[in-house]
């Protein structure tokens, strides 16, 4: 009579490698798993709410666009409710209103890097405001748009530095050398008229900027930006 011999120890390795192996496995699939949930989740939140746009700079966005994001604290259509949520805001920050199609859009700034627009969102969090994003792109690779990009994100710094307490005043003549400076775009670019309007306003802001002139500034870059959505 013949007898099969087994070999319990090595049944016994084969059987913990295997249940490594299966550990291993669950563990890379909880972490995937909560990893595509947390980009997902953050793809789509807003402070409160649901944004318009779904947009935070190059979350949802190639490389080759630029984001100019708006955040909105409300709507309205009468004036003095308007005023009164902006006579709240003024107490944390510098909002500003735009008349929109017949309503008031109240706005809490308009942003460029992820850093302020991340600063601005915790600071209406932790003062119990809502707000929404109003996101606009525009095409890197695009010669007349990335001529935009720069002026939109040279008037915000102006506009930012106004706003600092320890200046009165910002000489504007290093921005207008600047912006006569830029090549001069040839050709039927869908933007080019905006981009020509940007410029000639450049060249007509006051010699010195300060706080007052920073409302009617953001106002302006809002009625372009909402231009190159079309």
């Amino acid at each position: 009579m013949r007898y099969t011999r087994y070999d319990i120890k090595r049944k016994e390795k084969t059987n913990r490698i295997y249940f490594v192996i299966v550990f291993i496995i669950l563990v890379c699939a909880i972490l995937i798993g909560t990893f595509v949930s947390n980009i997902f989740l953050k793809n789509n939140s807003s402070i409160t709410g649901t944004s318009e746009s779904g947009t935070v700079f190059n979350q949802n966005t190639s490389k080759d666009e630029a984001n100019f994001v708006f955040l909105q604290c409300g709507i309205f259509t009468s004036k003095e409710n308007a005023q009164d949520l902006i006579n709240k805001l003024n107490k944390i920050g510098n909002p500003f209103e735009v008349e929109d199609d017949g309503k008031i859009r109240v706005i809490f700034g308009i942003y460029f890097n992820q850093k302020d627009y991340d600063a601005s969102v915790k600071l209406l969090k932790d003062n119990k405001f809502e707000a929404h994003d109003i996101s606009y792109s525009l095409n890197k690779n695009d010669i007349c748009d990335l001529q935009i990009i720069s002026i939109l994100n040279a008037n915000l710094q102006i506009i930012n530095k106004a706003y600092d307490k320890d200046v009165k005043e910002v000489q504007t003549a290093a921005l207008k050398d600047w912006t006569k400076k830029l090549d001069k775009v040839e050709g039927n670019y869908k933007n080019k008229k905006v981009l020509d309007e940007m410029k000639e306003y450049i060249y007509k802001l006051p010699e010195k900027f300060s706080k007052s002139n920073a409302d009617g500034n953001k106002v302006y870059l809002y009625s372009q930006l909402k231009k190159l959505s079309k």
